[in-house]
């Protein structure tokens, strides 16, 4: 399952917060749910009143399957939005133990418009400090014995929905790519997964779809949310992962399979990218 973090989207102006309905950690073996935000009787007949949840991923990958059947992954660290009036089909990307914090509220909204308050949603954010802050700290709260006044409860969720617009508005800034550049990424990814098996430069793949090195570099970027450097060893790991647990190879033979032969280097970009090394991962999830 490739990353991505390209949800199908829908805005939504948010009015007013009313309450958060619960907020915790989860964890589960094998966890597998389908993710229903709907709408509540309304408070003001000219708003919606629904459920909106955010959640951040702790351990193990979740994919998120919509009812157009496509999925969406989000990787341990990365922030998921979503709406009121969703609905998702969700489960771990790998077997085992799987956990994540989260919250979900009931917000006030109306229709998308231009004002300070519309936010572009569902999406997934990928690692975002500030935002994984304060979603911890409401967790927190509800966890413990303190009560949390309606003052503190709203302070801190709409700090929470404003570190989200920030990164919302800088992503669609910074990852607009026009068609005819996502053409030569799309080109780029089939590319790079047919030829998962050796090692490949990005000047090859450049040059094999016909456009400079650093063309492909900057639109890709743009196109995926990461350089295409990290995306194809993400899509190795990911491989890797699939090959020992499925048919219990071994992590060099793994690693040899897809082109990455030294087991050192699959251990420090396997840490890089998800917090511990491919060692670590493995023997947690058995």
């Amino acid at each position: 399952m490739c990353y991505s973090n390209t949800m199908k989207t829908t805005k939504i102006d948010i009015k007013s917060f009313v309450k958060i309905a619960y907020a915790h950690e989860h964890s589960a073996e094998n966890y597998r749910y389908t993710l229903q935000t709907e709408d509540h009787p309304p408070i003001r007949k000219e708003y919606r009143t629904g459920v909106m949840e955010i959640g951040r991923v702790k351990l193990n990958p979740i994919i998120f399957k919509a009812e157009d059947k496509k999925t969406y992954t989000a990787n341990e660290g990365d922030i998921f939005v979503i709406p009121p009036r969703s609905r998702y089909e969700v489960s771990t990307r790998d077997k085992g133990l799987h956990r994540h914090i989260t919250t979900e509220a009931i917000i006030e909204y109306a229709d998308a418009s231009d004002s300070p308050t519309t936010l572009t949603l569902p999406l997934i954010i990928p690692k975002n400090d500030k935002i994984a802050e304060i979603l911890k700290k409401i967790v927190s709260k509800s966890a413990s014995l303190h009560t949390s006044s309606y003052f503190e409860e709203c302070s801190d969720y709409m700090k929470l929905l404003s570190y989200i617009k920030k990164a919302t508005e800088k992503k669609t800034e910074d990852t607009a790519v026009p068609p005819a550049s996502v053409r030569y990424c799309t080109m780029a990814e089939k590319y790079a997964m047919d030829n998962i098996h050796r090692h490949i430069m990005v000047e090859e793949i450049a040059e094999h779809i016909g456009i400079s090195k650093n063309y492909l570099t900057n639109i890709f970027s743009k196109y995926k949310g990461m350089p295409i450097t990290e995306y194809i060893n993400r899509m190795k790991l990911n491989h890797m992962l699939e090959l020992m647990r499925r048919f219990g190879y071994s992590a060099r033979r793994a690693g040899e399979f897809v082109g990455l032969d030294n087991v050192n280097y699959i251990s420090r970009i396997f840490k890089k990218y998800y917090g511990v090394t491919l060692k670590e991962y493995v023997k947690r999830d058995l």
